[in-house]
């Protein structure tokens, strides 16, 4: 886990100066541009399950609180904000924006708190 801080500023620079630009499917050489994102996402993301494609062009912030299942892609030019969730088997279209705020637990006896 130690290790896992101490390298998620280089993946972030990493994915986004290099990792992100790589091609996508059908372009020769994607196959490449998939494993390196799976590589670099595993240490920006909080959790990270097995198969997960990043597709090109795809901007996370600086993965924090993103939990994302197997076997789930993240299309092109996708966003993702901070404290998402993403279940197994999932699949986003190129372009979705998913945005995101956390502030807390919202919930008490009294009902939902504004």
């Amino acid at each position: 886990m130690k290790m896992k801080r101490y390298l998620k500023p280089i993946a972030l620079l990493f994915y986004y100066l290099v990792a992100k630009r790589f091609p996508t499917q059908p372009v020769p050489g994607y196959r490449i541009g998939y494993s390196l994102r799976r590589f670099l996402v595993k240490y920006i993301f909080e959790e990270c399950g097995s198969n997960v494609i990043v597709k090109q062009n795809a901007y996370f912030g600086k993965g924090i609180g993103i939990k994302v299942g197997d076997n789930s892609q993240i299309g092109e030019r996708s966003f993702i904000g901070a404290y998402t969730k993403l279940g197994r088997d999932v699949i986003m279209a190129p372009d979705v924006v998913i945005w995101s705020v956390y502030s807390g637990p919202c919930f008490s006896d009294n009902g939902v708190r504004w």
